[in-house]
Parts: structure tokens; C-alpha cells; sequence
């Protein structure tokens, strides 16, 4: 379950086209403003973000999110057909 969330985690950073904005370096204010984003998805963006850190796939500095690597091709699919 724990690498279907991450992987769910990468698909959604590239739907919601994050990865322009974390290639240099943002906070979760600064991304919610670029994408337009309600405030009452703060709290899931800010998940998604700690998420991927927490993956390795973010380096974060302070409240300044940014990649730390490209992020990998989300493999849903494999795991789907796994559960």
C-alpha cells in the first residue's frame, strides 16, 4: 500500500504540473499561487510535498520545496493489477 501512495504521489505531482516549479525551488504558498489552487487544498498539497520528500524525490529547506532528482515514471498499472 505504502508504494501504491507513492507512486500515486508522483502521478498527481505530474497531473498537476508541479515538477516546472520544483525544479528550481518553492513553497507550498508559492505553488498553490502559480497553479491557482484553492486555499482548502493546502493541507493536501502540503502532504503531497512532505510526501515526496520523505521519498527522496524532494529536498526540502526550511518551508522551500525542490527536486532532488527527476521524478520516475509513475508505474500504477503493475500495482494495480497487484491488488
Amino acid at each position: 500500500m505504502e508504494r501504491y501512495a507513492l507512486e500515486l504521489s508522483i502521478d498527481l505531482a505530474e497531473r498537476l504540473a508541479l515538477v516546472p516549479l520544483l525544479d528550481a525551488s518553492a513553497t507550498a504558498e508559492e505553488i498553490a499561487a502559480a497553479r491557482g489552487f484553492v486555499s482548502t487544498f493546502d493541507p493536501a498539497l502540503r502532504w503531497l510535498l512532505a510526501r515526496l520528500a520523505v521519498a527522496g524525490l524532494l529536498v526540502r529547506d526550511g518551508e522551500r520545496y525542490r527536486l532532488a532528482t527527476p521524478l520516475p515514471t509513475p508505474a500504477l498499472a503493475p500495482l494495480r493489477a497487484e491488488i
